[in-house]
């Protein structure tokens, strides 16, 4: 049950620290108006000028990964809280 939940959690450690990093990167693009290096390769061109001139569009893209990065770092707090807890338990 213990190396379950140890594997449960290091899973989400490790699935939410990138977020940490793309997250705020991916904001500040949204803010900037500016694509993705790769973006030209993977989304259509009338999409991209389509989502370049829409504010409506660029304000949902910013609250979708301002909402990933605060669930990312929520992770973060739930593991570190975790790994606390069971340090003091050991300690005793």
């Amino acid at each position: 049950h213990r190396l379950t939940r140890i594997a449960t959690m290091l899973e989400l450690l490790a699935g939410s620290v990138p977020w940490l990093v793309l997250c705020p990167l991916n904001v500040v693009k949204v803010l900037l108006n500016k694509r993705s290096p790769i973006a030209h390769k993977i989304v259509y061109e009338a999409s991209e000028q389509c989502q370049a001139e829409c504010g409506i569009a660029r304000m949902w893209a910013t609250c979708f990964w301002s909402l990933q990065f605060f669930l990312a770092a929520i992770l973060l707090a739930l593991w570190a809280s975790s790994r606390k807890r069971r340090l003091s338990t050991v300690a005793d």
